[in-house]
């Protein structure tokens, strides 16, 4: 038992250790993706590929994914940047829509930015649907090229079904307010633009173009900048006119490390790995040193907060999924067997997921990244409960096993009961603690099967007495 200790200690003492590099390593990720370079950036000269000089270039930035918090500090980046080294910005735009949250924070963005800011719906079959219809408004110039199509921004659940008469009409008119704005700012088709909340409706290219909501149809970068030649926008409240022909361009896509934030920024795929992670520090708490199931634990940890990080999530998830990790370790070390904590663990899990992101009434529009899937919360639980109790009965069981005693350590099994293998006159053999010993009984004759005490060790030699013949020798004491 002490040896057992020992080592719950030492693993306990492990796992922390691995908990805090994983936790440094988390922070040193979130400080590193706000501020990371496009590493998929390509410059070039269009016509020629020779270096580009700064002030004489038109940005390219290439949206092809859902909106969502990356893709909004990617492209509030290159504004920024844009501003400081390009003529002009292009967005190459092509999205099923995304969050209404990171949404108004790059409209916000376009609305303030001191340099021209183009959105192209880009290439045939693309769309800008849902958030991609803000932002296609709140540009200076929107672009599309044919076989592509706008709208269908109508705020929808965070799960992507209709929200409640009360709720959507508020949601609608809340969205219906931003486009508006839009709308009257640029110059654009009001009731068109108000259309695509109220309504849900979608515009093709022609006739986004007919409405007044698109500017020009350009199949390609060249006919977009030559058709964009000459025009004029509005910038901080003065007018400008557009210089798009004969200079160079630079292409930007999302880097490396942005790529990979949008695939773990997804709510239920957050949710697995943060379970597995805990699943895996305490299956290495338990049998410490098998070094596998912990290494997998932390990786798994810092991919689900890191998903998690990228999203809009509530503290009160994050709080209820720990303490639900601090429930299942107490089930392994303070009190092994009991099954309450264990059981409380798997609760206060599944109810930290259901918490972890918005509930299911918030407003957003389609295409956002939603909440964690309800399979993955109620198969995640059943697997999470029968693990647990299966370790208490394997816990149980070990706690009720007789200890095995090696010759070395005779005087263990000293005041335990044997059973008779081969009868004693007065000598034989007993089992006891999974082993066949030699014996000598002290009182008189025992049959076969029958039970005795070990009352001493003589070597590898057990002197025992029987049962009976104890219990009767008690009672003549008490006479």
């Amino acid at each position: 038992m002490h040896a057992r200790s020992r080592l719950t200690q030492l693993g306990a003492s492990h796992t922390i250790r691995i908990c805090v590099s994983g936790v440094l390593l988390m922070i040193g990720l979130a400080l590193l993706a706000p501020n990371a370079n496009g590493l998929g950036t390509v410059e070039l000269d269009y016509a020629s590929g020779t270096p580009l000089p700064q002030g004489q270039t038109v940005r390219v930035v290439n949206i092809d994914r859902a909106i969502d918090s990356v893709t909004e500090r990617f492209l509030l980046r290159q504004i920024d940047e844009a501003f400081r080294t390009n003529v002009a910005m292009v967005i190459r735009l092509n999205t099923p829509g995304g969050s209404l949250e990171s949404t108004r924070n790059i409209v916000s963005e376009m609305l303030a930015s001191r340099v021209p800011i183009i959105v192209w719906v880009a290439p045939a079959g693309a769309q800008a649907a849902s958030a991609g219809t803000f932002i296609g408004a709140a540009a200076h110039k929107l672009a599309m090229s044919s076989g592509t199509n706008i709208g269908a921004a109508s705020a929808v659940s965070i799960t992507g079904d209709e929200l409640g008469e009360t709720l959507q009409r508020k949601a609608n008119e809340d969205a219906a307010a931003l486009m508006r704005s839009l709308a009257m700012e640029r110059e654009r088709d009001v009731s068109a633009l108000e259309a695509t909340v109220f309504d849900a409706t979608a515009y093709t290219a022609q006739e986004a173009l007919d409405l007044g909501i698109a500017d020009i149809i350009a199949d390609d970068l060249g006919s977009l900048r030559e058709q964009l030649d000459g025009s004029s926008v509005v910038l901080q409240g003065q007018p400008r006119e557009l210089h798009m022909s004969g200079l160079w361009t630079e292409e930007v896509q999302l880097g490396m490390l942005e790529r990979f934030l949008t695939v773990v920024a997804n709510p239920s795929l957050a949710f697995l790995f943060i379970t597995l992670g805990g699943i895996g520090l305490i299956v290495e708490l338990w049998n410490f040193g098998t070094w596998i199931p912990g290494i997998l634990g932390v990786i798994f940890l810092i991919l689900g907060f890191t998903g998690v990080g990228q999203l809009s999530f509530e503290w009160a998830g994050i709080a209820l999924i720990v303490v639900a990790l601090v429930l299942l370790t107490l089930e392994l070390t303070l009190a092994p067997g009991l099954g309450v904590f264990g059981i409380a663990g798997v609760i206060v899990l599944i109810t930290g997921g259901l918490f972890l992101f918005p509930v299911w009434d918030t407003p957003d529009l389609p295409g956002a990244p939603g909440i964690v899937n309800r399979w993955l919360l109620g198969g995640s639980g059943a697997v999470m409960l029968g693990a647990v109790l299966l370790l208490v009965r394997e816990i149980r069981m070990q706690s009720e096993a007789v200890p095995y005693a090696t010759p070395g350590s005779s005087e263990l099994v000293i005041g335990q009961v044997a059973k008779v293998v081969t009868p004693l006159t007065p000598t034989g053999s007993v089992r006891v603690a999974g082993e066949v010993w030699s014996a000598v009984s002290e009182s008189g004759d025992v049959a076969e099967d029958e039970e005795v005490i070990i009352e001493s060790v003589d070597g590898i030699i057990l002197m025992v007495r029987r049962v009976e013949a104890e219990a009767t020798e008690d009672e003549s004491t008490r006479d």
